[in-house]
C-alpha cells in the first residue's frame, strides 16, 4: 500500500511539474509574439510616416499650383497684387493651405505614434505573459515537493486513513 501511495505523490508531482514546465513555454511564446507584432507596428508606424510625407508633399505641390492660379486670377482682374484686398485673400489662402498640410503631418505623426504605443503594449503583454510563465515554473516545483512531502508522511504512517490526494485509503 505504501507503494501505491508514494508512486501517486510521484505521478502527481510529476504532472505538477511538466504543467509548470508547460506554463512557461506558454508564456515565453507570448513574450515571442509579441515581439513579432511590436515589430510589426514598427513597420506599420514607418509606413505611416513615409505615406505622411507623400501626402505633404503632394499638399504643398497642390498649394504652390492654387496660390498660382490665385495669383494669376487677382492679376487678371486688374487688382494691384500685393495690396487691400488682394493681398488679404493671399494671405488668407496661404494660411489655409499651410495650416491643411501641417494638419497632414500631425495626424501622420499621431497615427504613428499610436501604432508604436501598440507595439510597446505587446510587448509589455509578451513580458508580463513570460513573468507569469516563469512563476507558474517555480509554483510547480514547490507545489510538486508539497506532493511528494505529503505522500512520503502518508505512506510513513500506517495509522492514517486518508492518502495523499485527500482521499481515503483503506489499509487491507
Amino acid at each position: 500500500m505504501a507503494q501505491l501511495l508514494l508512486a501517486g505523490a510521484g505521478m502527481k508531482a510529476t504532472g505538477e511539474i511538466m504543467a509548470g514546465r508547460a506554463a512557461e513555454k506558454e508564456g515565453l511564446t507570448a513574450y515571442k509574439i509579441g515581439l513579432y507584432n511590436q515589430q510589426v507596428k514598427e513597420r506599420e508606424a514607418r509606413a505611416i510616416e513615409q505615406k505622411t510625407r507623400l501626402d505633404s508633399f503632394r499638399q504643398a505641390k497642390f498649394s504652390r499650383q492654387k496660390m498660382g492660379a490665385l495669383r494669376t486670377q487677382i492679376a487678371a482682374s486688374g487688382a494691384e497684387m500685393g495690396t487691400g484686398a488682394a493681398e488679404a485673400l493671399e494671405n488668407e489662402q496661404f494660411a489655409e493651405l499651410e495650416l491643411e498640410n501641417m494638419l497632414i503631418g500631425y495626424e501622420g505623426s499621431q497615427q504613428a505614434a499610436r501604432a508604436r504605443q501598440q507595439g510597446q503594449i505587446y510587448v509589455t503583454e509578451g513580458i508580463m505573459a513570460k513573468k507569469r510563465g516563469r512563476m507558474a515554473r517555480k509554483l510547480s516545483y514547490l507545489q510538486a515537493g508539497s506532493t511528494l512531502l505529503s505522500g512520503f508522511a502518508a505512506a510513513s504512517s500506517p495509522g492514517s486513513s486518508t492518502g495523499p490526494f485527500g482521499g481515503y485509503s483503506s489499509s487491507l
